[in-house]
């Protein structure tokens, strides 16, 4: 299994606008193949954010990070104070 970690920095005046792209993106995940499972979060007086998924393959997560691109640039130009940041990693076993 592969996770990825996505972390980014917003103006706390936009809840409104995180809370539906978190809403939105959990949508697009949920029918991607191979999608495991999303956790969203965020420091609303602080002005940082993210989201935790994890994924079967690492195929599998690289499939949904090309098919999501246009709406994260999207929230990158609209929504995102800089660049996010994304760690893919694989998953310890427990």
């Amino acid at each position: 299994m592969y996770s990825r970690l996505f972390l980014f920095r917003f103006d706390p005046v936009q809840r409104e606008a995180v809370e539906a792209l978190a809403r939105h993106a959990h949508e697009i995940m949920r029918k991607q193949q191979g999608f495991h499972s999303a956790h969203f979060f965020a420091d609303w007086e602080g002005g940082e954010g993210g989201a935790f998924s994890v994924w079967n393959t690492r195929e599998d997560l690289e499939g949904y990070s090309k098919d999501f691109r246009p709406l994260m640039h999207a929230a990158s130009v609209a929504l995102f104070l800089d660049k996010p940041k994304v760690l893919v990693s694989e998953v310890i076993p427990e």
